[in-house]
């Protein structure tokens, strides 16, 4: 038994949008979706690994492949998974087709909707809004994730969807604007919020496959790093057992240090001399500092150095965030 197993799977780089700030720089001419023997396959890995395992489906735009979607859907229901769906919400726009998907979707274990001034380009929030009172209304644990620019504030934001002061403002959370993907080459840099340079990554505990195989330690910067890098886990179609990746990920020294110290702190201990003035903006951002660490052999062969030194730290934090023991294989990547 593997407890908290989750899998995440980027169905598609397809989208009904094309937001400045998108991670995966992904758009309705983008390609790349996964096919249906890839899906068979890597959920059975999964299974195999751990009866209890959660599949996390992501995009791209999961609902603008619908058919893949829902075949993917159907393949974890046949080895009795679990399974949970991020999506920017423009299907809610019309009640009809609202209730329809959130009807197919019922036993989905949690629901994320992605929400921010950027999507609203392309997407009516109105209809994104009532699909996330629609899917608590029915039961399905659902989220709204707002991502915020600098000189936005919750309580703004929460008024702003009408939300502040209803049932549903507890189920609202918020993550910074950072500088990733095509929000690296296309926004203001003065848009980005602060972040906590201390705290973890907890999406480094989520690796996600994409179109191929490629298994990638989170759906985030790491997808967008080039080459052989410390978040580029292995392929999943040409690995025997989803086990070879977790005992690989157990002894990346980079990768645990990210978990748990955090990217800002490593990055900021990382003793590489830089003219480019867009480092610095990169070393205050978690997903920025990846990239900051991770785009070249030299900056990585400083990141392995930092994350020998924080060893012990490393241990002791994933001890208290994960409850994992040092030397027990427990690592969730």
């Amino acid at each position: 038994m593997n407890p908290n197993t989750v899998l995440g799977i980027a169905l598609t780089k397809a989208c009904n949008a094309s937001c400045s700030h998108c991670i995966t720089s992904s758009s309705p001419t983008s390609g790349g979706s996964c096919t249906a023997e890839e899906l068979e396959n890597w959920i059975g890995k999964a299974a195999a690994y751990d009866q209890d395992a959660t599949i996390a489906f992501t995009g791209g735009e999961v609902f603008y492949v619908r058919r893949l979607l829902f075949k993917a859907i159907d393949i974890v229901r046949k080895y009795g998974l679990r399974y949970t769906i991020q999506t920017n919400g423009y299907w809610g726009e019309d009640s009809d087709e609202r209730n329809s998907i959130l009807a197919a979707i019922s036993d989905c274990s949690r629901l994320g909707i992605s929400a921010d001034r950027f999507h609203q380009d392309f997407i009516n929030i109105h209809g994104v809004v009532c699909t996330f009172k629609a899917a608590i209304d029915n039961g399905i644990s659902s989220r709204l994730r707002y991502v915020y620019a600098k000189g936005q504030t919750p309580d703004g934001v929460l008024r702003e969807l009408g939300l502040n002061g209803t049932l549903y403002e507890p189920y609202v959370s918020f993550d910074a604007l950072l500088p990733v993907g095509r929000a690296a080459k296309t926004i203001d840099p003065g848009k980005f919020p602060p972040e906590d340079e201390h705290a973890p990554c907890f999406a480094a505990s989520v690796p996600t496959v994409c179109a191929g195989g490629d298994l990638f330690a989170c759906c985030g910067e790491s997808f967008n790093l080039g080459g052989n890098h410390a978040l580029r886990l292995g392929n999943l179609s040409t690995v025997q057992h989803l086990s070879e990746i977790y005992q690989q990920s157990e002894q990346n020294k980079i990768l645990q240090a990210i978990r748990t110290v955090g990217p800002i702190a490593m990055a900021k201990q990382c003793d590489i001399i830089s003219d480019n003035p867009y480092d610095e903006i990169l070393k205050h951002s978690s997903c920025g500092s990846c990239r900051f660490m991770l785009n070249s052999q030299e900056r990585q062969q400083e990141a392995l150095r930092v994350s020998e030194n924080l060893e012990d730290k490393v241990l002791a934090l994933r001890a208290l965030y994960y409850g994992e023991l040092a030397g027990a294989n427990t690592c969730r990547p």
